[in-house]
């Protein structure tokens, strides 16, 4: 397995990897009509702007030239920690999960987001996400007092927001 930086020309590949993310992950948490309404092409118009207007980073990781994992961070757009660096999302193709490829992930866009002058990762988490707020505790996270909502189709979804200093103090 390798990682390396998602080029203009991965942006369809990353948006299905999303899909199909999507559908495995939150299959007992969104409604199914919203999930079955989610296209391959559904993130292209966010990755293509985001990359092509250096808004976000996206790391892909790749076995045998197969785009099997992908994650985008970027400054946060999260009100109350505006100068930390968000990890927007980390999504794996289901049969790669368990396997260490998060890990992995997880590790590269820390590590750029050190390079890049930040000392705090935040993220959003689905609330009844178990799975990734689990992965997000055992990589240092602390879910913070508040929590945010999100509407997908018609249902209203509570976040975790959770963050992690990326130095130790």
């Amino acid at each position: 397995m390798v990682t390396r930086n998602a080029k203009l020309d991965d942006i369809y590949a990353i948006s299905q990897l999303f899909a199909a993310s999507w559908k495995y992950a939150y299959k007992d948490v969104v409604n199914a009509e919203y999930l079955n309404s989610l296209m391959g092409e559904h993130w292209v118009d966010f990755l293509k702007m985001g990359l092509s207007e250096y808004k976000i980073d996206c790391i892909l990781a790749e076995e045998d030239s197969e785009i099997i994992g992908a994650a985008v961070i970027r400054k946060s757009l999260i009100e109350q920690y505006p100068n930390d660096g968000e990890l927007v999302c980390l999504y794996l193709l289901p049969k790669q999960i368990g396997k260490g490829v998060g890990k992995i992930l997880f590790k590269v866009v820390t590590d750029l987001l050190k390079r890049s002058g930040y000392t705090h990762c935040i993220l959003n988490v689905l609330t009844e996400n178990r799975r990734a707020k689990a992965f997000y505790k055992k990589h240092g996270f602390e879910q913070m007092e508040f929590i945010s909502k999100t509407t997908l189709g018609n249902q209203e979804l509570e976040c975790n927001v959770m963050r992690k200093a990326l130095f130790d103090v």
